[in-house]
């Protein structure tokens, strides 16, 4: 996600603006600025739901769901999380990633709800972001929900508008409370990608022990300057599927940092086929003319019956560390590549030296395989979340075993292993089948900050890299010929000892 061009409306209220409508929540409709974002008594304009409950260590808070009358009714209670002795959540959430209208000329959202309780940890939230400091699970721009009492003449329902400047996305992930908030720090406050495709929204009840009972009509974005503004396509469909774009588009991004480029390469780049027991995949990598051409073949190893792998890697064991620049701060990975073999369904990326307690070879973090290569004929891109990304993963197929979700946080990427990624490696593996990738330059995206220049990074470290590899060599060469002489004097002690010990007096 794009953390740049922070968005803050000076026209936006400090003070939620409170309006009360009447039965029918079709007046929502009818106002020029306004763009409704989910009507529950259209089925036209229905998004997919999930309920999830607080899933830390025996979080015992319950809610639902459901659509039913018009109306979205959130129910549950929110209880003490035994481990913590202190509240959990329940939300409820759209599908990650579902189409949104273009709400970045208006002020901030509005909703037409009930509460049958006096529940006052009410929240909401919407997109993706992130601060670099925060936890892996923990995502999107998050705001107080307070619910005004209603008035006697009507039927419960008020329209509830709440500014994008109350909104952060510094927030506790224990109790839901901002840290910091827009107002007080401008680089939490929304920025433009992020209201251009909100990818989700989410009703919470959070941080304060009780009963939750509330129910939706309407959610809508307020003060927009049109109404004529075309919907932003899939954002998950945006991320896998690639785009013909330049190499000199991805270096004007200016929340992107360059970790390679092959055009001037900063990391010493090997291959490695599978070693196990008569593995017969073999590979090949060419670094020539600004591209990295890696091809070869992955075969199926014969005592195992099953495919094997092939990688092409940056670091890793006899090569010491890859050196990257930290992207603690950033949201994901971008390839500029292409591949007269796209249809190959092995292609799988990895970083990190992570070694989990009962794994035997597997290290790193791995995302699943791609999907929608680009086609030979010009490069396109692929980008892979961080959160796509898990350390629990299959040595034997290469695929996940244990997804990175809020449930797992423990197979996240951690901000330590993001600062330092220490190896990055591309793979054909799991899937028999020919391989081949052109590819360009990796990048890390969404970054928040001013964009580094690895490359330069890079050249300062070029002969700094070259110098660590050849004595990490020599310090290996060293080792084991300091070890041969010891048992070599092992062995003539032991000999000498031996013969001293075999002699006998004979008596004449």
């Amino acid at each position: 996600m794009i953390w740049a061009n922070r968005f803050y409306s000076v026209t936006a209220s400090v003070s939620i603006i409170i309006s009360l409508l009447g039965p029918h929540a079709a007046a929502v409709t009818t106002n020029a600025d306004v763009i409704v974002l989910q009507d529950f008594s259209s089925s036209s304009s229905h998004h997919m739901w999930e309920e999830m409950n607080d899933p830390v260590m025996g979080g015992r808070s319950t809610g639902t769901f459901s659509i039913q009358d018009g109306k979205g009714y959130f129910q549950g209670n929110v209880a003490v999380v035994p481990f913590l002795q202190a509240p959990g959540f329940i939300k409820a959430e759209t599908k990650k990633g579902e189409s949104w209208p273009n709400v970045s000329t208006c002020q901030g959202l509005q909703i037409t709800l009930h509460s049958s309780v006096d529940y006052q940890g009410y929240r909401v939230s919407f997109g993706r972001n992130r601060p670099p400091d925060a936890f892996p699970y923990t995502y999107g721009y998050k705001a107080d929900l307070k619910i005004p009492a209603p008035s006697d003449d009507i039927d419960g329902f008020v329209t509830v508008s709440l500014p994008f400047s109350q909104f952060t996305d510094k927030w506790d992930a224990a109790t839901g409370d901002g840290i910091v908030t827009c107002e007080e720090d401008s680089q939490y406050c929304p920025d433009q990608a992020t209201l251009q495709n909100l990818y989700s929204i989410a009703v919470w009840g959070e941080g304060v022990e009780g009963t939750v009972d509330l129910q939706l009509r309407t959610i809508a974005a307020y003060g927009c300057a049109s109404t004529d503004i075309p919907t932003n396509t899939n954002a998950l469909e945006q991320e896998e599927v690639h785009t013909n774009i330049s190499h000199e588009d991805i270096d004007n991004d200016e929340t992107s940092i360059l970790l390679e480029d092959f055009s001037n390469v900063s990391n010493h780049w090997v291959t490695m086929n599978d070693p196990v027991m008569g593995g017969k995949s073999n590979s090949m990598l060419t670094i020539a003319n600004g591209i990295a051409r890696f091809e070869g073949e992955v075969n199926i190893v014969p005592f195992l019956g099953a495919p094997g792998f092939i990688t092409m890697r940056a670091g890793g064991m006899f090569f010491g560390n890859a050196k990257f620049s930290d992207v603690s701060h950033c949201t994901g990975f971008k390839l500029v590549l292409r591949s007269s073999e796209p249809h190959y369904k092995g292609y799988r990326l990895s970083f990190g030296r992570i070694h989990l307690p009962h794994g035997r070879h597997a290290s790193g973090y791995k995302a699943p395989a791609w999907e929608n290569v680009p086609e030979e004929e010009s490069f396109g891109s692929i980008v892979f979340p961080f959160s796509s990304f898990s350390s629990n993963w299959d040595e034997g197929t290469g695929d996940i075993k244990v997804e990175c979700t809020e449930e797992n946080p423990k197979y996240c990427p951690t901000k330590s292993d993001l600062s330092n990624l220490k190896t990055i490696s591309i793979w054909g593996e799991g899937v028999e089948g020919n391989v081949m990738l052109e590819i360009k330059s990796i990048h890390a995206i969404g970054c928040n900050g001013e964009k580094r220049d690895s490359n330069r990074l890079g050249q300062i470290t070029a002969n700094m890299n070259l110098r660590e590899i050849y004595g990490y060599n020599c310090a290996l060469i060293g080792i084991a010929t300091i070890l041969v002489v010891m048992f070599g004097l092992v062995a003539l002690v032991f000999h000498f000892g031996y013969r001293h010990y075999s002699y006998q007096e004979i008596k004449v």
